[in-house]
């Protein structure tokens, strides 16, 4: 099996969509909801036979971003979705820290993720989910991790076998 980012599992997100299935109540509900979707995310999804999230992630992702809730209400594609309570925080941190080490520091990576050739202390929720779901990846030996967001993961891909796609 696979691990799935968020974003995977709430691509199909659009203010047409939702308009779609939800008439006006679910445009006024989720504002903030853009008209656009991603098109690589929803192939993505589109093909996906099944994958495996962690739950906290999960639910911390969608409570922080009306946008995930909306997506993940619009979301007919949604299938063999598997919610795991395996933590991966300790390892994402260990990777993420590996990978600070050798980042360049004019990379959005670095930027985002690191301090001084290490993993920053004061990450935002975001981030740490980010660093939680790809630890778990890890933790579950998936062979696959599958994302939207492949410039937050790519540099991670030289201390594992585990591809990001």
């Amino acid at each position: 099996m696979s691990y799935c980012d968020t974003n995977i599992l709430t691509s199909f997100l659009s203010k047409d969509r939702l308009r779609k299935n939800f008439g006006l109540n679910g445009i006024n509900r989720y504002k903030r909801i853009s008209r656009f979707s991603s098109k690589s995310s929803e192939d993505s999804l589109k093909k996906l036979n099944g994958c495996v999230i962690n739950r906290k992630a999960l639910f911390e992702d969608i409570g922080g971003h009306e946008a995930s809730m909306g997506a993940t209400l619009t979301s007919i594609g949604l299938k063999d979705i598997k919610l795991t309570d395996v933590d991966g925080l300790e390892e994402g941190k260990k990777i993420y820290n590996d990978s600070c080490s050798i980042s360049k520091e004019d990379s959005k990576f670095y930027k985002k993720f690191c301090k001084d050739k290490r993993l920053k202390i004061d990450l935002s929720e975001n981030n740490l989910n980010d660093i939680r779901h790809f630890g778990t990846a890890i933790k579950l030996r998936e062979q696959t991790f599958i994302t939207d967001n492949k410039k937050d993961f790519i540099p991670l891909t030289k201390f594992t076998e585990m591809g990001v796609i």
